[in-house]
């Protein structure tokens, strides 16, 4: 059992393998987020309900500031290194608020706030852009896509479509980053700064029979300097154009500028 499985238990949290719905999406995440462990970083939580989650990024993250989000005042959960702000993801007005005043960017951003689809997007949008390149930006309980149209969740009917292309997942699976949830611009700045996406999925007991959760890059966009050679020097070296060659393998997630 990883280490970020480990404190998942130990305060509570869904994320792991012993309490609520048991997503043990900690196996997945430990991958990814060990780089960051003791590294200064700024981490968004989205969704705080009793705090056991902010309490296992404090303890794995022990050099990093810790945002958390809620509808509901969770200021009780604050301390040197946490701090708790209210906002509603699914009030475009109190997103648009967050963003203008943070004046910070973020290493790490998790979506466990209302599981509804319109909010993810809608936070997505909103947030991504704060996200620095090459950050990571999680969408949990996306098996809350799979769900029929109308079904409630937390006192809210579902938005999804018959057919599902509407989703959150379907919106990260098909790949064309053009939700009906977001303006022209905020999709243009996702579909131009998007890096990878990966879904991970696990068959579970609980009522929605899968626990589903995303891992979503930004674009590392790097700028090569490069002073132009005397012509005599016959262009550009070989080095620099293999250094490039190999970046351009990964222009998916790689943005390369020569300045």
């Amino acid at each position: 059992m990883n280490e970020l499985t480990i404190l998942a238990n130990k305060y509570g949290s869904d994320k792991g393998t012993e309490y609520g719905d048991k997503h043990n999406f900690t196996e997945t995440y430990e991958k990814y987020f060990k780089s960051f462990k003791h590294k200064s970083i700024n981490i968004l939580e989205i969704g705080i309900n009793d705090g056991s989650s902010l309490k296992m990024w404090y303890d794995y993250f022990p050099n990093a500031t810790i945002y958390g989000v809620d509808i509901n005042d969770k200021t009780n959960f604050s301390n040197e290194r946490v701090k708790c702000i209210v906002l509603d993801q699914s009030k475009k007005e109190d997103l648009e608020e967050f963003t203008k005043n943070i004046n910070i960017s973020f290493d790490i951003i998790i979506d466990d706030g209302s599981h509804h689809i319109s909010d993810q997007q809608l936070s997505f949008g909103s947030l991504f852009p704060l996200l620095k390149d090459d950050g990571i930006y999680v969408i949990e309980d996306l098996h809350t896509s799979l769900c029929e149209p109308n079904k409630m969740l937390y006192g809210r009917p579902m938005e999804n479509n018959i057919d599902k292309t509407n989703t959150t997942l379907y919106y990260l699976q098909n790949k064309q980053y053009n939700s009906e949830y977001l303006s022209q611009d905020e999709n243009k700045y996702i579909q131009n700064n998007i890096g990878s996406v990966k879904i991970y999925e696990k068959e579970n007991s609980h009522e929605w029979k899968k626990s589903i959760t995303s891992i979503i890059t930004k674009k590392l966009k790097i700028k090569l300097l490069y002073l132009t050679p005397h012509l005599s020097t016959g262009g550009m070296p070989q080095f620099v154009l293999k250094r490039i060659q190999e970046l351009q393998k990964h222009k998916d997630q790689i943005e390369i500028f020569l300045v």
